[in-house]
């Protein structure tokens, strides 16, 4: 699972680069909490990406069998292999969501992650802090 870890760090790392940085220092969590924020941002990150990664992702499901149905389309192996995911997380009691991100932090991380990220980085889609802050409310919020 290495390297499922490694292809899939791939769609988040850019964007939530900064969460596990800035979350345990200005929201109270511990390293050992913060360092497993991407786990919590992977299946929401995939999720919105949508269609424009899961040819990708189908993929990766396919070859890591994941999923082993090759006679479905891209989308629909793509939205097994995000719930596949999810349920990894679940099973491992990983969060839905990070509801310590503040307002305030919205503002901050949105900012920083757009400087950083924007165009450096290789992403499915480039977004702007505006974006940005529209997925830190998913990631605090996400149910």
């Amino acid at each position: 699972h290495i390297f499922l870890e490694y292809m899939l760090g791939h769609f988040t790392k850019p964007y939530s680069y900064n969460l596990p940085l800035y979350s345990s220092a200005s929201l109270g969590l511990s390293i050992a909490k913060a360092s497993s924020l991407n786990a919590v941002i992977l299946p929401i990150a995939l999720r919105e990406y949508g269609a424009v990664i899961h040819k990708k992702l189908a993929k990766l499901a396919l070859e890591s069998g994941v999923v082993t149905d090759n006679k479905m389309t891209d989308s629909e192996i793509a939205t097994r292999f995000i719930q596949w995911v999810q349920d990894m997380n679940d099973y491992l009691q990983i969060p839905r969501n990070i509801p310590e991100i503040r307002d305030e932090d919205i503002a901050i991380m949105s900012k920083h992650a757009d400087t950083e990220g924007n165009p450096l980085y290789p992403v499915p889609t480039l977004m702007d802090k505006n974006e940005l802050s529209r997925w830190y409310k998913l990631i605090r919020d996400n149910k």
